[in-house]
């Protein structure tokens, strides 16, 4: 699907992009021909068309990568970003390892594989410090995109081993004004973020909206 919009994307944007250029889709379906090709390309390296796919994660279109940040300032924009509707807002943190620093696998399980940040990706990619995660498995002779929720876990201090484990913690949303207050005053908002005019419109919205004047 994502292959197929390509020539669309580009010819609107005007971008380019190179990575895997000669993977097209009848190398894709040599690559997932076997558990063993499938697994060399998506544990040891970027999926296919790492780039592009991180494009379409930052604009909008479904894409298998889930991103993240290596930011605690920009998780905290995100999560204080709307008006709230509850009374507390979350930031979630992944550990891809166990405390040992192992991680255990194979066929027939589900697989979360961290992709890292080397990638050339969107000007969105560097501001918001992002990385990406993409959670597939090998089964019945053929290779699936899973959704995370099929492997992470919440922390469990009674477990010897964990991998794949999810913190959540939980801020008052009555903090909201405060933090993307101070947010502002490091240069951290949405324009900053994502370098558009609706980015630039919710940033000053937020100015006025918390301004004393």
């Amino acid at each position: 699907m994502v292959l197929r919009i390509k020539s669309e994307i580009e010819a609107f944007t005007g971008l380019k992009w190179s990575d895997d250029a000669d993977v097209d889709y009848p190398k894709i379906q040599r690559i997932c021909s076997t558990y063993e090709d499938f697994s060399m390309r998506f544990s040891r390296q970027a999926p296919p068309h790492y780039a592009y796919m991180s494009y379409l994660r930052h604009h909008g279109f479904p894409s298998p990568l889930l991103d993240w940040s290596t930011s605690r300032f920009v998780a905290a924009f995100f999560a204080f970003r709307a008006h709230p509707i509850a009374d507390n807002v979350a930031i979630f943190a992944y550990r891809e390892r166990d405390k040992s620093g192992m991680k255990v696998g194979g066929n027939d399980v589900p697989s979360i594989r961290v992709c890292g940040p080397y990638v050339s990706g969107p000007r969105r990619h560097f501001a918001q410090r992002s990385q990406y995660t993409v959670c597939t498995m090998w089964s019945d002779g053929g290779p699936y995109f899973l959704s995370h929720n099929d492997v992470c876990k919440p922390f469990d201090p009674k477990k010897d081993f964990q991998q794949d484990i999810i913190f959540k913690f939980e801020l008052p949303s009555s903090e909201r004004e405060k933090v993307m207050t101070e947010l502002e005053d490091y240069g951290l908002n949405a324009y900053g973020l994502f370098g558009s005019e609706e980015g630039l419109m919710e940033s000053l919205s937020l100015r006025e909206e918390f301004s004393d004047i």
